[in-house]
C-alpha cells in the first residue's frame, strides 16, 4: 500500500478544486494517479473540505496478547540489561506454560520502540569452515571477569564450529589463565570428551596451553594427537578466525551476568544453565533450536571414557605428529640448542648459528641439520608415553616467575579494594 498523502498535499487538491481545475489537470500537475485523486475529492465533497490523514486505521491492530507480551519483553529488558531478543524469547519458553510468542525481528522493533536498543546495521555474514556437528571445536578463555564480591575469575569454553553450541564451560577462580596449571585444562577436555565424544579436530588461538614456544608441538597437543584429535592454529592476531567462541565470551557475559554472581560455584551453575537455554531453547529466525537443528549435535560417534584412555591412545599418531617437525634453533655459545625443558648438544664449533631441528621416528633421536648437512643428533629421551600422557614435557611457556607474581600482587590489592 502507497504512503498516505500529506495534509499540506490535500490541501493544494482542494484549492484546485475550488479554482475549477480538472481532476485530470489536478493528476497531470501533481503528478498523482487518477484514482488517488477521484477518491479524495469525493471523500473531500461528502466532509465539506479537506480532511486529515487517518494513520491511526493504518497498519494492523495490535491484540490484547501481543500487549501483554510486549510487555513482558520490556520488563525482562529492563530487568536485565544484556539480555538480547533471542535471550528473552528463550526465557518467555522456558517458563512452565509458555505463551504463543513472537518472532525475534518482532522482538526486537519492541526493544527498539522502547528506547531500549539501538538499531543495528545488517553484518556481513561469514561462511562456516566446518559443515557438520563436532567437526571442529573452537576453544577459548576468558580472563579478569568480576564477581560481585570484586574478585576477578576466568573461564575456558568450548563451543561447536558449526552449529555455535556452546558444550563446555569452566570457571576457574583466578584472574588470569596463566595461572591455571594446563593439567586442569586436560581435565577438562576428558570431561566434555565423556559428555559430547571426541570431536575431529580443536581450533585454538597462539595462547598457552595449547601452544608452544618455539614451534615445537605442545605437549597438550601430543595428548590430543594420541586420542585422534587435530588442533587447528588460527592465524596470528585474527580472533575473527574463531569467531564463534569469541561472540559466545561475550553473550556469556551478558546472559551469566557474573558481576551478580556471589562465588565461583555459583556463577559455575549459572554458566552451565545459561549454556543449556542456548543450545536446547534459544530459537533462530526459523523457531529452531540448535539441538533441533543439528541433531548429531547430541554427540560425535567417536566415544571416549577416562578410564580407558590408555588403551584407546594412540602413540604412533604421537609419533607422526612430531616427524612433521621442522623448527629452527640458534645454537647458544655452549653448543647447545632447547627443545622443551632440556638443553641438546649440537657442538660449540656451531654457536651462534641457526639449525634445522627435526624429529627420526624410527631412532627415537632429535637430528640437527646446517644447510644440507646433519652436523649433528641427540636422543629424545624425553619423549615417552607417560610424560606426554601427563603433560610434563616441559614447563609451560608465558610469562616470567617475576611477572606472574607482580600479577598476583596486583591482583590481591584489587581485591582487596
Amino acid at each position: 500500500m502507497p504512503r498516505a498523502l500529506s495534509d499540506s498535499v490535500r490541501q493544494d487538491i482542494w484549492l484546485r478544486h475550488q479554482q475549477g481545475q480538472t481532476a485530470a489537470a489536478i493528476c497531470l500537475a501533481l503528478s498523482l494517479p487518477e484514482r488517488t485523486v477521484y477518491r479524495l475529492l469525493a471523500w473531500f465533497a461528502l466532509a465539506g473540505g479537506p480532511t486529515k490523514a487517518a494513520y491511526h486505521h493504518c497498519g494492523r491492530a495490535r491484540s490484547r496478547h501481543n500487549q501483554d507480551i510486549r510487555q513482558q519483553v520490556i520488563d525482562l529488558r529492563r530487568l536485565h540489561r544484556t539480555w538480547g531478543a533471542g535471550r528473552i524469547l528463550a526465557e518467555l519458553s522456558d517458563r512452565p506454560d509458555p505463551p504463543t510468542l513472537p518472532r525475534r525481528c518482532t522482538v526486537k522493533r519492541w526493544l527498539v520502540e522502547a528506547g531500549l536498543a539501538a538499531p543495528r546495521s545488517a553484518k556481513r555474514c561469514r561462511a562456516i569452515r566446518a559443515t557438520r556437528a563436532h567437526q571442529i571445536w573452537q576453544m577459548d578463555a576468558c580472563e579478569m571477569i568480576p564477581l560481585a564480591d570484586g574478585s576477578r575469575v576466568c573461564w575456558l569454553r568450548l563451543v561447536d564450529e558449526a552449529s555455535g553450541a556452546v558444550l563446555f564451560t569452566r570457571v576457574f577462580a583466578c584472574g588470569y589463565w596463566n595461572d591455571v596449571p594446563k593439567q586442569a585444562v586436560q581435565t577438562l577436555l576428558r570431561d566434555a570428551f565423556s559428555r559430547w565424544g571426541r570431536p575431529e579436530g580443536i581450533r585454538v588461538d597462539h595462547g598457552t596451553p595449547w601452544v608452544s614456544a618455539g614451534g615445537v608441538p605442545s605437549d597438550l597437543e601430543l595428548w590430543l594427537a594420541g586420542l585422534g584429535v587435530a588442533v587447528h592454529q588460527i592465524r596470528v592476531r585474527r580472533p575473527q578466525d574463531n569467531g564463534k567462541v569469541e561472540r559466545s565470551n561475550g553473550t556469556a557475559k551478558r546472559w551469566a551476568e557474573p558481576q551478580s554472581q556471589s562465588s565461583v560455584c555459583a556463577l559455575q551453575r549459572r554458566i552451565d544453565e545459561e549454556d543449556r537455554i542456548q543450545r536446547e531453547v534459544f530459537r533462530d529466525d526459523q523457531g529452531l533450536t540448535r539441538r533441533e537443528r543439528y541433531p548429531d549435535l547430541l554427540h560425535s560417534g567417536r566415544g571416549y571414557a577416562a578410564a580407558c584412555e590408555a588403551v584407546m591412545w594412540d602413540w604412533s599418531a604421537v609419533l607422526a605428529c612430531l616427524a612433521a617437525v621442522r623448527v629452527r634453533r640458534k645454537v647458544s655459545k655452549r653448543g647447545e640448542v632447547s627443545l622443551y625443558d632440556h638443553h641438546h648438544r649440537v657442538g660449540t664449533k656451531y654457536a651462534e648459528q641457526v639449525v634445522v631441528v627435526s624429529f627420526d621416528v624410527d631412532r627415537k633421536e632429535w637430528q640437527f641439520v646446517l644447510g644440507e648437512a646433519k652436523v649433528g643428533s641427540s636422543a629424545a629421551f624425553q619423549i615417552t608415553q607417560t610424560r606426554v600422557m601427563g603433560l610434563q614435557l616441559g614447563s609451560r611457556p608465558g610469562r616470567s616467575t617475576r611477572q606472574t607474581a607482580a600479577r598476583k600482587v596486583a591482583t590481591a590489592a584489587n581485591n582487596q579494594e
